[in-house]
């Protein structure tokens, strides 16, 4: 009414501007504690100054990604990012590792194990666990000389992925040994020569000597002989 538009403009007025696109940023960075198997898992703690996150899971050293969270002991990286959004500029994203350590498991120390003198520990029998088995450290040496004997073992467990090996030790009574043995035969139909002749066979016997005597004579290692037409007792030790 009381103006008029110069230069013969009209009554319209148009601005132009720009939305800039947000800037995404941590408010609390992510982070992750590990725990022990069997126990409940640990949450992922982040926050995001736009909340929409994506939280990934992956065994450390492979590329295969799940948004379930692990169970089994083992090293794992979890990949904390925030989502693709047109009006935000950028993805960030956070990296963590972290551990789900393994357990002790749980079993009876083997009791009353006995073995013969000159066996292998790998021989030697343990009453086996429905959890583990039980195995020597150094299953290729004996058992020892006879009396109790300590030995390292280890206890395996059937979940090995979840539970540790327990080294231990455990007492061995080691018994005697039966000695394996041939014993010396009486030749039979022996007739007087007027030479001396063998009254037995030799025996044999391993890692051990044999040794003979006649009546009443000296133990000797010599076959016992006889030259005259008579009975003769021969006594043989090992």
């Amino acid at each position: 009414k009381n103006y008029e538009w110069m230069n013969g403009g009209v009554g319209n007025i148009a601005y132009t501007f720009k939305i800039t696109k947000a800037t995404n940023e941590w408010i609390v960075k992510p982070s992750i504690e590990g725990w022990v198997y069997g126990d409940d898992p640990n949450e992922v703690v982040y926050e995001a100054l736009f909340n929409s996150v994506s939280v990934m899971y992956r065994l450390k050293g492979t590329d295969k990604t799940s948004k379930e969270v692990p169970t089994n002991a083992g090293t794992y990286e979890v990949i904390v990012s925030t989502l693709s959004n047109p009006n935000i500029s950028g993805v960030i994203s956070e990296t963590l590792e972290f551990t789900i350590e393994k357990i002790n498991p749980t079993y009876q120390l083997p009791t009353n194990v006995t073995a013969v003198y000159g066996t292998l520990l790998k021989d030697v029998v343990i009453e086996t666990e429905s959890a583990g088995t039980w195995v020597f450290v150094d299953e290729l040496t004996t058992v020892g000389d006879v009396g109790i004997n300590v030995f390292k073992v280890n206890f395996v467990p059937s979940d090995v992925e979840n539970y540790n090996i327990m080294e231990e030790e455990i007492n061995i009574t080691v018994l005697k040994a039966d000695i394996a043995y041939t014993a010396p035969l009486v030749v039979d139909n022996l007739v007087y020569n007027n030479t001396n002749q063998a009254l037995i066979t030799e025996g044999s016997v391993d890692e051990f000597i044999i040794e003979y005597k006649v009546d009443d004579d000296s133990w000797q290692t010599d076959l016992p002989t006889g030259l005259d037409a008579k009975e003769y007792t021969i006594y043989y030790r090992i």
